[in-house]
């Protein structure tokens, strides 16, 4: 614990400075920055003492700087007395806190001294990494109970005696009495050692034998009964195999947890699996539904053949019948189903959980009822980042990750029928007839697709199951949907031809003017019908200047007006209409559009200016040659195949990465992902970035070397990804172990509660 370096050289000369130019009085608060001390009400003592000491000692102080051992006067007696003080007063008040390591105490060896002789008195003690006040022991603890008979019935129970056996011995005393023997010794019991394993043992179910071979037999004989004593009713329910999950669990604890797990554990695709259905079915899962969908009774059935293959069958923890096996397969947020009791393996980290849902926008359905197809359309791009494949398996996803994603109840949603959901109060009969009001007269098959460019509900499902609520207004003879639809009189069609200036408007926001204008009362005037007075064309969710055929044309000419758009500048919610997401992959497939950055684009045409001997053709080349030199190389980027010796008839172009891996994405040719800041590509199977990671680290040992596979994904693949978002990416796919953290290397000081 000794530091030897010299005090001599450790007074930089910004702290002489700071001394020299000081009123020992009033000293700056950057020479308490230096000792690595705050402004709690412990700092403001340590500060008072060290000001102190610099009045009564000015003389020697500045004698000793201008000989060069200004440290040393610093670490004299009182000033040491005074920063132990300080530690253990942060100690004893605090939850955690941590000490720059650049500190002048850290650097001058100060604080290794006085750590040192803090142990060695035993004023403190190191536990799981962390220092911390020293506590006693529950031995300790009963050993000074002045009560003999409050001291004998806490002994017995924590020796593992029950009430009744602790009476018997204690003279044939009632259970009750000896009860309230050891009621009254705890209500003086101070913190305990012991009562570290408190927390675990208030929330899991564990016997005797989980408890000391999760903790290595914790720290005394007697640590399990002390544990039944104090928690009483209040011992865990959870089950052990959940403390996996648990961010609480260490490295060591992990080890302890695992051992215990596979006691009874079983081999399988290589790995030891504790005898639980649920891990059993993971295994089989992650191995053989990655990449592939199934029905459940397939899965089942290979989760049966893997139990007559390892012979343990008859085990009647694992005996399941297929309904119990589905139930628990339901369960597992690392399983997506679909109609057809379909599933698939595909796990997402719970950080990302939270990115992936947050980006979805959720907050902008209120009181309506949707599918959740809607929402994966929308999203396209997104679903394939998080290899999301359709609405049916985003309904599974979000439904069973929920107390991730929305645990703070932020969102009113409940699930309907897959792929149903609703969000606050919504009534589909109203939402059928005002989409009816605002598009008529209009035909089935019209308001049918309408229906799903707005909620995500398929033509076929609406035609069968939501026209009843309008059924009165179908006209026969034209087929259609009609109502009498009110008109503007002529102020309001003189202001709202004034203001309508554009040629593109959402709905909502038309509707917006008109009431700011007029109010709520005749809302009911703006229609098709008054609209196309106004020369616009009306759709489910937006109106268009009645100049454009169609409400393609119209997105047709917004993308290519310009020689560069970017569309992170465009109203966010053009990004949730079918038909411009349709016009945009036309464009980029047939390179008329070309993504140089994240959602900025060029035209063709403008790349033509900049080089004309470019063509289409030449495009499309790359790709092919590209694809050509990738074959071999199971997961690949632009920067993968350069430095795998590609080589281009577009490198005079002088463009970016992206630019590059966005004509190879929307050729259609390839799968890919957008992960790291950039796409990875895979022929064949889709990748995702978990199993992107796995096929890296996959010859690697238990610890990564973090910047070296940092290093391997800038320098050969073009990827940037912080070290913790690495981590939780490698923690997912099961490199580590559910329990293992990623910790800084400061020293962190725990406080006892």
């Amino acid at each position: 614990m000794k530091n030897n370096v010299s005090s001599k050289i450790l007074l930089s000369d910004e702290t002489e400075d700071m001394l020299n130019d000081a009123d020992m009085k009033n000293l700056p608060d950057e020479l308490f920055l230096q000792f690595g001390v705050d402004e709690s009400e412990s700092g403001i003592k340590f500060r008072r003492r060290l000001q102190d000491f610099l009045a009564d000692n000015y003389d020697e102080v500045r004698e000793a700087m201008e000989d060069g051992t200004g440290m040393s006067a610093l670490k004299s007696n009182p000033i040491r007395k005074a920063y132990e003080q300080y530690l253990m007063e942060k100690m004893e008040s605090e939850v955690d806190f941590m000490l720059p390591l650049n500190s002048l105490v850290v650097r001058s060896g100060m604080y290794d001294e006085i750590i040192g002789e803090m142990l060695d008195e035993g004023k403190i003690e190191l536990f799981d990494r962390v220092y911390r006040v020293k506590m006693p022991h529950v031995s300790d603890w009963i050993s000074q109970i002045s009560s003999q008979n409050q001291r004998t019935a806490v002994r017995m129970r924590v020796e593992g005696n029950t009430l009744e056996e602790c009476g018997s011995k204690m003279g044939n005393r009632s259970k009750q009495s000896v009860d309230q023997l050891i009621r009254s010794a705890l209500r003086n019991k101070p913190a305990l050692r012991e009562d570290d394993y408190r927390y675990w043992f208030e929330r899991y179910n564990m016997d005797r034998e989980a408890f000391n071979t999760i903790f290595l037999k914790a720290e005394t004989d007697c640590t399990y009964g002390y544990l039944v004593m104090v928690c009483g009713r209040r011992r865990g329910k959870k089950d052990v195999s959940e403390m996996f999950n648990d961010p609480l669990l260490t490295k060591r604890m992990y080890h302890g947890l695992r051992l215990y797990m596979t006691r009874d554990s079983v081999f399988i695709h290589g790995e030891d699996v504790p005898l639980r259905t649920s891990f059993i079915a993971e295994c089989i899962a992650r191995n053989e539904f990655a990449d592939r969908e199934g029905t459940i009774r397939e899965f089942y059935n290979r989760y049966v053949q893997i139990l007559k293959e390892k012979h343990i069958q008859d085990d009647k923890r694992l005996n399941k019948s297929l309904r119990a096996f589905e139930g628990i397969v339901d369960r597992m947020s690392w399983c997506l189903q679909k109609t057809g009791r379909i599933v698939r393996y595909c796990p997402i980290p719970a950080d990302e959980v939270r990115e992936f849902v947050s980006a979805m926008n959720l907050d902008q359905y209120r009181n309506i009822e949707m599918s959740t197809e809607k929402i994966f359309r929308d999203n396209a791009e997104m679903m394939k980042e998080y290899d999301i494949r359709d609405g049916y398996e985003l309904h599974s996803f979000l439904r069973k990750n929920e107390k991730i994603w929305n645990g703070d109840n932020r969102y009113d949603i409940s699930f309907s029928r897959m792929p149903n959901i609703r969000f606050g109060k919504s009534d589909r009969n109203r939402q059928v007839r005002d989409l009816m009001f605002r598009l008529a007269p209009v035909s089935l098959d019209e308001l049918s697709r309408a229906y799903e460019d707005e909620y995500g509900v398929s033509p076929s499902t609406f035609r069968a199951n939501m026209t009843d609520c309008i059924s009165g207004y179908y006209d026969s003879k034209s087929f259609s949907y009609i109502i009498d639809q009110p008109a503007l009189d002529a102020s309001e069609l003189v202001f709202m031809n004034e203001r309508l200036e554009d040629d593109f408007y959402f709905t909502d926001d038309v509707v917006e003017m008109y009431t700011a204008e007029f109010g709520e009362e005749h809302a009911d005037r703006l229609n098709s019908k008054s609209l196309k007075q106004l020369g616009f064309r009306m759709y489910s969710q937006y109106v268009i200047r009645d100049s454009y055929q169609s409400a393609r044309a119209f997105f047709m000419h917004l993308l290519l007006a310009d020689d560069v758009i970017d569309l992170r500048k465009l109203d966010a919610r053009l990004g949730y209409q079918n038909e411009f997401n349709t016009v945009l992959q036309e464009l980029r497939k047939d390179y008329s559009l070309l993504e140089y950055s994240d959602r900025k684009y060029m035209t063709f045409d403008y790349l033509k200016r900049l080089h004309p001997e470019v063509t289409k053709d030449d495009l499309r080349q790359y790709v092919d040659d590209a694809l050509v030199h990738a074959e071999g190389i199971e997961y690949f980027t632009v920067r993968k195949l350069e430095r795998a010796g590609f080589h281009s008839n577009l490198e005079g172009l002088n463009q970016s990465d992206w630019f590059f891996a966005g004509m190879i994405r929307n050729s259609g040719l390839v799968n890919y992902t957008k992960a790291m800041g950039g796409f990875i590509f895979r022929k064949g199977c889709r990748p995702t970035a978990s199993k992107f990671l796995r096929h890296l680290t996959r010859d690697c040992e238990f610890d990564p070397d973090f910047g070296a596979l940092s290093e391997k994904l800038s320098d050969e693949y073009g990827l940037l990804i912080s070290e913790q978002k690495l981590f939780s990416q490698l923690k997912s796919i099961g490199f580590f172990g559910p329990g293992v953290r990623l910790e800084n290397s400061d020293i962190i000081y725990r406080i006892v509660a």
